[in-house]
């Protein structure tokens, strides 16, 4: 029974970054918010998604809970955005989301991978596995 409740609460932790990552477009869409507002939130939002891997790695030590909250959010809102945007199913959509979300996925789980280990040298290569995935999501933006 250990063991469920060891992958329930990552896939728990994932939906609510899903949840989190919703707010700022319907708080839009419902409220007559400050552009200014909404671009603080999403940045805030955008900084936890690599982060919150690490930080529940570093404080559980679980490495396969750290992975699947560094790759399920971004597995899904790689599904949802195009969802949204109507670019799903695209020839080109499909290369550019596997390469580019696919590596997301990959740096975002290997950092909280190793934040888990819970050495010193392992949490430098999670930081620096951060700052790479900072770089890499920057270069996606359009």
């Amino acid at each position: 029974m250990k063991k469920v409740e060891d992958l329930a609460v990552p896939f728990i932790i994932s939906l609510v970054i899903i949840t989190i990552w919703e707010v700022p477009a319907i708080m839009a869409s419902r409220y007559s918010i400050m552009p200014t507002q909404s671009a603080i939130l999403s940045l805030i939002i955008i900084v936890l998604l690599p982060a919150v891997p690490v930080i529940y790695g570093w404080i559980t030590g679980n490495r396969t809970g750290a992975l699947i909250i560094g790759v399920v959010p971004l597995l899904i809102l790689g599904l949802i955005i195009p969802i949204q945007s109507g670019d799903f199913l695209n020839r080109q959509w499909v290369a550019t989301a596997i390469a580019y979300w696919g590596t997301l996925m990959l740096i975002a789980g290997l950092a909280g991978y190793f934040a888990a280990k819970k050495e010193l040298k392992s949490l430098v290569v999670s930081g620096i596995l951060v700052g790479v995935w900072f770089a890499v999501f920057v270069s996606g933006l359009n």
